[in-house]
């Protein structure tokens, strides 16, 4: 008898290497598309807190100039949108026309509704802003 050449592989072994495969294969991509996940939250929470200081410091600066209060909404970029308070109320922890409270929301508004719903990333920054008779003449 000759004994023939073995060349590649029986299809039982075949299906087993590719079930092999595939077992060790999918936590893998599970755990790869979670980090993935995070890594753009995280990305978004930092964009947040950039644009939310920013601001902040541009409000801060207009308030010591105009003093008063109010509340605006604006579009930032894409679905980012931010809310800015501005409240001299000393109920509220201010003192009428000499020390207001500045808060700045920006949130990323996934629905498009313009307001900040549970669920949608967002950042807050509160800040006390004096108005002093030398910051009104700049």
């Amino acid at each position: 008898m000759r004994s023939r050449l073995r060349r590649g592989f029986t299809l039982l072994e075949s299906i087993f290497a590719i079930g092999l495969m595939a077992t060790m294969l999918a936590p893998t991509l599970a755990a790869l598309r979670q980090a993935m996940q995070q890594s753009s939250s995280t990305t978004v929470q930092r964009f947040l807190l950039n644009y939310a200081t920013l601001v902040l410091e541009e409000e801060s600066w207009k308030t010591a100039r105009t003093g008063g209060t109010r509340t605006e909404v604006a579009t930032l970029l894409g679905p980012f949108r931010s809310r800015t308070t501005v409240i001299d109320d000393p109920q509220l922890a201010g003192a009428t026309n000499l020390l207001m409270r500045l808060t700045v929301v920006v949130w990323e508004d996934r629905n498009g509704d313009s307001l900040r719903n549970d669920g949608e990333a967002n950042v807050a920054l509160t800040t006390k802003v004096a108005r002093l008779q030398s910051y009104g003449s700049l």
